[in-house]
């Protein structure tokens, strides 16, 4: 299946927090994560991913950890997902900064959605089931 890699990469001053969305073009699945915390963060840094699957604002937490937030130090942190998402549901990414020094934090989110060619191939077996059912 295609996939699109998306990216939130900031540079969170201190004290300072965040609040970065992205809404899906397409129907589709995440299928898994990565955070980047780059050396000297020690965890003063907390991140979560979630998402927003409806148009009341009501979000669902990501972030596979029981405590909600991530704060590491010199880390790479990856991470499966397996979750539908709908074309305008909006993915969110909150970035905390409680040290006293800037940080660039990085975190991708990876959607597999279908390609055109098994969309059509889905339609067209629906299309029998309807015939066949009558």
């Amino acid at each position: 299946m295609p996939s699109e890699q998306i990216n939130f990469r900031e540079i969170v001053p201190a004290g300072t927090a965040y609040l970065l969305s992205y809404q899906f073009l397409k129907d589709g699945t995440l299928t898994g994560g990565f955070m980047h915390f780059p050396p000297g963060c020690n965890s003063v840094v907390l991140v979560r991913i979630m998402l927003q699957l409806d148009r009341k604002g009501n979000v669902q937490q990501m972030t596979p950890v029981d405590d909600k937030y991530i704060a590491l130090d010199d880390a790479n942190w990856e991470f499966t997902l397996d979750e539908k998402v709908r074309k305008e549901d909006k993915v969110l990414v909150e970035m905390i900064n409680q040290g006293a020094q800037e940080h660039q934090i990085s975190v991708i989110v990876t959607q597999e959605y279908p390609s055109p060619e098994m969309m059509v191939e889905e339609r067209k077996k629906e299309s029998e089931r309807r015939r066949l059912l009558g």
